[in-house]
């Protein structure tokens, strides 16, 4: 695994391979008018850094990437997966989770 210092085109680039690999459509934060599932939004959540001697000597930004689906689809999961891990980003997953007002799931992703 490589050393990452990312900023926002390196997300962006993740996601552009993931919807070139899978068609699903992802935007930063939200769609204003709704969209249709399933989708991904993403923002960034923070962070990492190693500082020591008066100065940072690494430093990684953090992304929540967020994707809502109606219905389970464990082969575009693994798609996603495969995606992050090949463009080089560690990441942890959440459950799945039911938004009860909108009937839909959503799985998050937490990659640095």
């Amino acid at each position: 695994m490589r050393t990452r210092i990312s900023d926002r085109q390196d997300i962006e680039v993740l996601l552009a391979s993931i919807k070139q690999r899978t068609g699903t459509d992802w935007t930063y934060s939200h769609f204003e008018n709704g969209h249709s599932l399933p989708y991904i939004a993403y923002i960034g959540s923070g962070q990492h850094s190693f500082p020591a001697a008066d100065t940072v000597y690494w430093r990684s930004d953090t992304y929540q990437v967020e994707l809502y689906f109606r219905y389970k689809n464990p082969a575009l999961e693994a798609a996603i997966e495969e995606e992050i891990i090949a463009a080089g980003w560690s990441y942890e997953k959440s459950a799945d989770a039911y938004l009860d007002d909108e009937g839909i799931h959503l799985i998050y992703f937490y990659l640095s």
